[in-house]
């Protein structure tokens, strides 16, 4: 698919000044261009959209999906997506009526998931290469969650995969 003229930063915008406070205006839009990509690189995506809610899902299919105690995922508007590389690597699993859910059939990663008749895809955050300002807001399906996994558990956090020397 064609590739989009990049939104420009505010760095790179003209401000304007009323009275003492400056604001920056993007010529093009004013959404960011957001990407990402599988863990090989074979797949990528841009979208020039705000993301909807973020959230954790904790559902059986996404955990399995997954391999993981949840999934954070956001939604984007169908027609602000696009594949910039590798749409031929991608594969469909319909893991629900209606939806399916894609991946790179060289690398394995979920990059994406969407629903018949919706004019949203679901973005699998993991595969995000942007930095965002915006976080998770919510949990959902904590009824179907792992029995091992507690969200208000508190836990030491490493900076690598080990812990640090002291």
């Amino acid at each position: 698919m064609g590739k989009a003229k990049r939104a420009h930063h505010l760095s790179e915008t003209e401000p304007e000044t009323v009275g003492t406070l400056r604001f920056a205006h993007p010529t093009d839009t004013e959404n960011p261009m957001l990407t990402g990509s599988c863990l090989c690189g074979g797949v990528a995506y841009e979208v020039d959209a705000t993301l909807g809610t973020i959230m954790h899902c904790h559902c059986q299919t996404c955990r399995k999906t997954h391999g993981s105690a949840f999934s954070t995922v956001t939604n984007v508007p169908r027609d602000r997506f696009r594949w910039t590389k590798g749409e031929d690597l991608l594969r469909g699993f319909k893991s629900s009526p209606g939806k399916t859910r894609y991946f790179c059939s060289h690398c394995g990663s979920h990059i994406v998931a969407s629903r018949e008749g919706k004019n949203t895809v679901l973005l699998r955050m993991g595969c995000l290469d942007t930095p965002i300002a915006e976080r998770p807001e919510m949990h959902i399906w904590r009824s179907d969650s792992a029995n091992w996994y507690d969200p208000k558990a508190e836990l030491p956090e490493w900076a690598e995969g080990t812990a640090p020397k002291a």
